[in-house]
């Protein structure tokens, strides 16, 4: 049964200074009292317990569940938040496996997954972090990443939980707050962005069960109605149910009601289906239901009529880590920032230590040599200029045709089995051998996703290893 979020009682609100950092929800952290004297605790993140009218507040009860909650992040070196950035959305089914208290392997393939790709904003749930759990994982990956997690009330190490994985490198966190929305379920995360704009992000965990799935949906469109939190500019997150019978395999409708109150919640807040707008008939699944066959566009990303202008680059991508979800990124663009190009073509820097690419390139280098020592007359056609202009091309055309044959089979046996799904799913009509077919490549497409993913992480414990503990270029980045 679904518990509706808190509601506030009513009461005067005396005004006093007392900032909280951190609480029950989110963790530790220094209080400062009404005559300005700070109390020092670890500190995770900071907590502003918003009352303001704007958003339904007034002073909560002793007993009454607590509020919608604002949290932002402690001071560091400033940076900006980028005018182009991916976001994406991840159920990780659970914190996983911690080892001696530590940090489980998970958390370190999630930070590996953020650099990877380069997703700015990563929205996860079944998170199940708890605050001392939030405020390991910012002490260990301070440097590159910040989370931030909205937990649940009941059971927040083994049920439900929102979180936000950002990437410090490509978004300004120390300006970045989270509200709470509904405890587990919902939180809206809120970013400064180039321009001058503000970008709000919310986090969904919608309920399994239909009936509760429709009751959430109701609850958050009357909260918003009163105020209690903000409009999104996107929601996001794993919606356990979808719109349309093309986004199940084999296709079917889902509950009724609970499709009805999501388009009223969704309409309020004037978002569409993105994916949807742009591909109508494309067949993409996000979960796949390893007893059955069964699969399903369950995780989704909704998006402002705004946003949805400068939006590219849809993609459901195997993240690299253990679970029964698919990763869905989109990338954004803010209009008013500068216009910035792709800039120029580089070697990749892979083919720097191919043996058989820099023999061909020395080959080039030695000839161009010769060309110009047999040079005494220079013509308009024929000098160093024209020369090593020839020269320049040769290697670019020798650079990318080495790089196509350099691609690991790994690859190429992933791109394979992802052109093959997309065409059986797309082309051939839904029938049982179908389904049972594209559930097992969709399986093996998974494992080589995660091999591919160890061999990436292996390739930086090296480097780490090789590098780490000397005056580089790398030692500088990490310290």
């Amino acid at each position: 049964m679904v518990v509706p979020p808190p509601t506030n009682t009513t009461a005067t609100h005396t005004h006093t200074e007392n900032i909280t950092h951190t609480d029950e929800l989110f963790g530790r952290g220094t209080q400062r009292d009404g005559e300005g004297r700070d109390r020092e605790e670890p500190s995770a993140v900071q907590v502003i317990d918003d009352t303001r009218a704007e958003y339904g507040g007034a002073e909560r009860s002793r007993n009454a569940e607590p509020a919608s909650r604002e949290v932002r992040a402690p001071r560091r070196k400033a940076g900006r938040t980028r005018a182009h950035i991916k976001i994406g959305t991840l159920n990780m089914r659970g914190f996983g496996d911690s080892r001696g208290g530590g940090v489980p392997e998970k958390w370190w393939k999630m930070n590996q997954l953020l650099r990877d790709e380069r997703i700015a904003i990563l929205a996860v749930q079944e998170a199940h972090l708890t605050p001392d759990r939030v405020e390991a994982l910012n002490e260990l990956f301070g440097a590159t990443m910040r989370v931030w997690a909205y937990a649940d009330d009941e059971n927040p190490t083994g049920a439900r939980g929102v979180a936000f994985a950002v990437n410090r490198r490509l978004v300004a966190v120390d300006d970045a707050t989270i509200r709470g929305v509904w405890p587990g379920r919902a939180a809206i995360l809120t970013v400064p962005w180039s321009g001058g704009k503000v970008l709000k992000v919310m986090n969904i965990y919608a309920p399994n069960d239909a009936k509760d799935n429709a009751l959430f949906w109701e609850k958050l469109a009357e909260d918003r109605a009163q105020r209690k939190f903000p409009r999104p500019d996107m929601m996001l997150g794993d919606f356990n149910l979808v719109e349309s019978s093309i986004d199940r395999l084999p296709p079917r409708t889902d509950h009724q009601e609970a499709v009805d109150r999501l388009g009223e919640f969704r309409n309020r807040l004037d978002l569409v289906d993105g994916l949807r707008e742009r591909e109508p008939q494309l067949r993409l699944y996000t979960y796949l239901q390893m007893s059955t066959g069964s699969q399903s566009r369950i995780d989704r990303i909704y998006l402002s009529r705004t946003l949805m202008k400068n939006a590219n680059e849809w993609k459901v991508t195997g993240p690299g880590i253990r679970t029964d979800h698919r990763l869905v990124t989109v990338e954004i663009a803010n209009v008013e920032a500068p216009y910035v190009g792709k800039g120029r073509w580089a070697i990749p820097p892979a083919l720097l230590s191919d043996k058989r690419f820099l023999e061909d390139v020395h080959g080039l280098g030695m000839r161009l040599q010769g060309k110009l020592n047999e040079e005494h007359e220079r013509t308009a056609r024929m000098n160093p200029q024209t020369h090593y202009a020839q020269f320049k091309r040769e290697l670019r055309d020798l650079a990318r045709k080495r790089a196509k044959q350099c691609i690991p089979m790994l690859d190429r046996r992933i791109a394979g089995l992802t052109t093959d799904i997309a065409r059986r799913v797309n082309e051939e009509q839904a029938t049982d051998e179908m389904k049972t077919d594209v559930a097992i490549m969709q399986d093996k497409l998974t494992e080589l996703e995660l091999r591919r993913f160890g061999r990436a992480r292996a390739a930086v414990a090296v480097n780490d290893w090789a590098n780490g503990e000397t005056i580089t270029r790398y030692w500088t980045r990490l310290n």
